[in-house]
């Protein structure tokens, strides 16, 4: 017979998401396209209550409930034959609606370089997010003053073609996330090397 200590209840997190999107791209020139985006969604947990606008989370209050706006514009320009440059920014808008706490504010940069030559393809990205939180405090205590969050990576993918079909991958990723709260803090890298057979 096993004995185990008694365990604390989880954090339940399950959810609904429903989303909609459009966009539309117009050439500028023949080496340069336009475009804009907008999308919508709605996410709705099912039992994980919402907060109080001092961040206090009661059992008894609705369900945590958001819906999240954001429009966009995408600019691309071909440098040379092989060679194109985009270039990204969007605002986004997300709204808790039971009384707001966690709404936000976010601000996307991204620039990238595309490169596709009969035996190489390569993209090199950089993005920077800033979080404007309206209502919501560090540790989600007014003691632990306003919450602020920004985001910046950088991203590197590769393809080498050794044959027709087969070629050889290669992704690294760096993020780094900085927070007035640390529980949101943190660094990120990743690497993966692999192969690819396409029919």
């Amino acid at each position: 017979m096993n004995q185990y200590e008694e365990t604390q209840p989880a954090v339940d997190y399950s959810h609904h998401q429903y989303s909609a999107g459009t966009d539309v791209s117009y050439r500028l020139f023949d080496a340069a396209r336009i475009g804009v985006y907008g999308n919508y969604a709605i996410r709705r947990y099912e039992v994980l209550p919402a907060r109080e606008l001092d961040g206090t989370r009661f059992t008894l209050n609705p369900a945590l409930e958001y819906q999240y706006m954001g429009v966009g514009m995408v600019l691309r320009q071909r440098m040379t034959d092989s060679l194109w440059a985009v270039l990204d920014y969007s605002i986004s808008d997300r709204e808790d609606e039971y009384v707001g706490y966690d709404d936000y504010r976010r601000h996307s940069a991204r620039a990238r370089l595309e490169f596709n030559s009969r035996k190489i393809g390569a993209r090199l990205a950089v993005a920077h997010r800033d979080y404007e939180f309206a209502n919501a405090f560090a540790f989600d205590t007014p003691a632990g003053g306003d919450k602020a969050l920004t985001s910046t990576s950088a991203e590197l993918d590769v393809d080498y073609r050794v044959w027709r079909a087969l070629s050889i991958t290669a992704f690294a990723r760096l993020r780094l996330t900085e927070s007035s709260d640390p529980r949101y803090e943190y660094d990120q890298s990743q690497v993966a090397i692999g192969m690819k057979w396409a029919m």
